[in-house]
């Protein structure tokens, strides 16, 4: 097998093996038992996002009374189709939870607002230890907003958003979930690239 091909299959299993992107757009039959068409309130299932064996999505509608509600999920929020929403009057959360040996990169987010109206928002983001990472500053929405992010953690990130996460919907949640090796997994892999090298230099020299 030639250079070339050792090369771009070495590509390739990187590509593959240690990153898959997802978004959270709301869209699909994501709703009730997770296989049921979204209607206006309906229950966001808790498994939608959910990669197996990489990443676990976790939904609170109010994080001041965890696990008591699900995010909800609406047609429209200022033009933003299929979002997400919370309780009345409190803030939510989106957990972004990896599994063991990897890690989730935030990399954007959406909101809108309900009803055409203008509302103020903000949000947080926090690692799974409740360790902040970043946090906005209190904005005014009208149409819909995205926010370009580039947040990484092992123990995962917490979207929360409030103080009205009822008004204030989610969308495009854009993430991409990593692999994270062992430093001897590294070591292997960049040992054989050398080793390809050093076989293409010495074709060119003969």
């Amino acid at each position: 097998m030639n250079t070339f091909k050792l090369t771009l299959m070495a590509t390739l299993f990187l590509s593959t093996h240690f990153a898959q992107a997802g978004v959270l757009d709301f869209s699909g039959n994501i709703c009730g038992d997770g296989s049921q068409a979204c209607v206006n309130y309906s229950a966001i299932n808790q498994s939608y996002g959910d990669i197996a064996g990489q990443l676990d999505v976790i939904y609170d509608g109010n994080i001041s009374a965890p696990s008591t509600s699900n995010l909800s999920w609406w047609d429209n929020y200022s033009g933003q189709p299929g979002v997400a929403w919370g309780d009345n009057g409190a803030t939510s959360e989106i957990f972004l939870s990896p599994l063991a040996g990897y890690q989730v990169t935030l990399t954007s987010l959406t909101f809108g607002s309900y009803n055409n109206a203008t509302r103020n928002s903000q949000f947080t983001l926090l690692d799974g230890n409740n360790n902040v990472l970043s946090a906005s500053n209190t904005f005014s929405l009208l149409n819909p907003l995205t926010f370009a992010l580039n947040v990484t953690s092992t123990s995962g990130i917490k979207i929360q958003w409030g103080p009205d996460a009822y008004n204030v919907g989610i969308d495009n949640v854009n993430f991409t979930i990593t692999a994270v090796p062992e430093a001897e997994t590294y070591a292997m892999m960049f040992a054989g690239l050398a080793f390809m090298g050093s076989l293409a230099r010495r074709r060119k020299v003969s």
